[in-house]
């Protein structure tokens, strides 16, 4: 959970967890407006409010949350609860090497060969493609 102190207006929209249902309220930031006392102060759309001026509103209905927004003095104290963030993993891709014209022939038997595009390309370019030079570079005898 982490703390916040916002300033009203706020720009938060709230939802309810589970309609009809007192399980607390989500939190949604207007995307379009980044000047809001809220964004500003780093809530998120999807954090969840967990308390507000001290009052646990984790099993509060969406009605109970606006009472007591609507009585807080600004600023209002809030705590946040936030879905664990993933960590971002630096992912570095590998040149995928061009296959010999020996490993080239043998695979062509194989059915799946040529439902790689990659395979095909590789094909184009080391068989195909010199036999092309040499044959356009021949020219009509």
């Amino acid at each position: 959970s982490k703390e916040f102190t916002v300033e009203k207006p706020m720009g938060i929209i709230l939802e309810e967890r589970e309609e009809n249902q007192a399980s607390g309220v989500y939190c949604i930031i207007d995307e379009s407006s980044e000047q809001s006392a809220a964004a500003i102060s780093g809530i998120r759309t999807g954090d969840v409010l967990a308390s507000i001026e001290g009052t646990d509103v984790t099993c509060s209905t969406f009605d109970e949350v606006m009472e007591i927004f609507a009585n807080a003095l600004s600023p209002v104290e809030l705590i946040i609860q936030r879905k664990e963030e993933r960590i971002k993993q630096k992912v570095v891709i590998q040149p995928k090497r061009m296959p010999s014209t020996k490993k080239l022939m043998k695979a062509s038997t194989n059915v799946n060969f040529w439902k790689d595009p990659l395979m095909i390309g590789s094909a184009i370019i080391t068989v195909a493609l010199p036999l092309g030079v040499y044959l356009a570079a021949s020219g009509p005898k």
